[in-house]
């Protein structure tokens, strides 16, 4: 589990009928949302939404070796409290009940849709922004920069072996025409 938290607004997908506001843990590692069994039923009839079942359980994992199992999704209307943007977010309700899963809160949400509720000021974020521990980014810029180097040098290559390849071909089309020639 990621340690950011935010708060959001949530409503049903219309952003009529009701509105709650919830905490929740950014999961820097889970690229979907999530939202506990007990907590969609807590908040259900005020938001007045009706979950849509999977065709197939949906197994999402998160940091830590955490998973997540869920056959029902739920859309959201979700805005930062005070923000002037909202996103209609798609939340896995998760079966598992256990409470340490989840965090308190009941709600996680993954990074990237973290990343694009903002705030009435747009240079904030509802969650912090920050790089991994460990990740330098010197190291980062090297590392990208030797990459794009091997990158282009396996493109080199690829162009000479098909240089190649279209002039041993063009040697065998015309060694074959010459073959061909009425005696």
């Amino acid at each position: 589990m990621g340690s950011n938290h935010a708060e959001i607004n949530v409503s049903n997908y219309t952003g009529q009928g009701g509105h709650v506001t919830l905490k929740a843990v950014i999961e820097q590692t889970l690229s979907d949302n999530a939202i506990s069994g007990s907590r969609f039923s807590q908040i259900r009839a005020v938001l007045e939404v009706i979950p849509r079942d999977l065709d197939v359980t949906k197994t999402l994992a998160g940091s830590g070796g955490v998973t997540y199992t869920a056959r029902r999704k739920v859309c959201l209307c979700t805005k930062a409290p005070g923000g002037w943007r909202s996103e209609n977010l798609d939340f896995y309700i998760i079966e598992t009940q256990e409470r340490h899963t989840m965090g308190r809160d009941g709600i996680v949400l993954g990074k990237a849709s973290a990343d694009r509720l903002f705030l009435n000021d747009t240079s904030k974020h509802v969650a912090p922004t920050c790089l991994d521990k460990g990740n330098d980014p010197k190291k980062f810029d090297k590392r990208s920069e030797e990459k794009g180097k091997t990158g282009r040098e396996k493109a080199q290559q690829a162009d000479a072996e098909s240089e190649r390849i279209k002039k041993e071909r063009s040697a065998n089309q015309t060694q074959s025409a010459s073959n061909k020639q009425p005696r």
